[in-house]
């Protein structure tokens, strides 16, 4: 949290609370990715390729992991035709460490930071990807994962905008003198916005056309 006096500080935890239910709407239409396989190929193992047998079905939200164990992902993600005309990202959060490929191809690292990947700016409807996720659990400790979501879902562009916008802001307060003037003065406008999302409409035009107001008032 950001180091502000005490009042401050409970504008800033609500802030965060108002960003992550904004956070929370950017995704619309979700398709879960079905027809996991998993395969362990051991201990201390560095980077390799993926493995081409050994592979068994693996149920979503099922743990994995072990001391220093890696272990790989496979699947098919077909776009729903709902989706077509939309940006569309895979959602993926295996847990640990892991590296995506799609279609054969490395893509992007996955933490508990960082679990969504761009497939697709405006999708047809009938396009397929085949993704492949490499695992790795921590090479001192004896820790469990569990693999709780594998999705493909819309982004609504306005909103994603939004949320990082003011995430940054949010974050750049952090690291602004402790009460200097452009801190204050960045958390208030920080505040004003956040507070004129329409949090009661999500779903709706009215939610929609607050982000819209919201963006244009931080960008000032």
């Amino acid at each position: 949290m950001p180091h502000f006096d005490e009042e401050w500080r409970i504008v800033g935890r609500q802030i965060n609370d108002r960003l992550n239910e904004i956070r929370g709407s950017i995704h619309g239409h979700r398709s879960p990715i079905k027809g996991w396989q998993a395969v362990v190929t051991g201990h201390k193992q560095g980077p390799s390729a993926p493995p081409e047998d050994g592979w068994e079905p693996f149920e979503m939200g099922s743990v994995w992991g072990g001391k220093d164990v890696t272990m790989w992902f496979k699947a098919d993600a077909p776009v729903p035709e709902g989706m077509a005309g939309k940006r569309v990202v895979a959602v993926l959060r295996p847990g640990g460490e892991s590296l995506t490929y799609i279609d054969g191809e490395p893509c992007q690292g996955l933490d508990r930071n960082r679990d969504e990947i761009l497939l697709l700016e405006k999708a047809k409807g009938d396009e397929k990807f085949g993704v492949l996720i490499e695992s790795y659990s921590h090479a001192r400790f004896d820790e469990k994962h569990t693999f709780q979501r594998a999705d493909l879902a819309t982004v609504n562009v306005d909103i994603h905008k939004f949320y990082w916008s003011a995430r940054v802001v949010f974050d750049t307060l952090q690291i602004l003198p402790q009460g200097s003037g452009s801190q204050l003065r960045m958390l208030d406008l920080l505040n004003k916005c956040v507070k004129m999302v329409d949090l009661g409409h999500k779903g709706d035009d009215r939610y929609t056309e607050s982000i819209a107001e919201a963006q244009k008032t931080l960008d000032l």
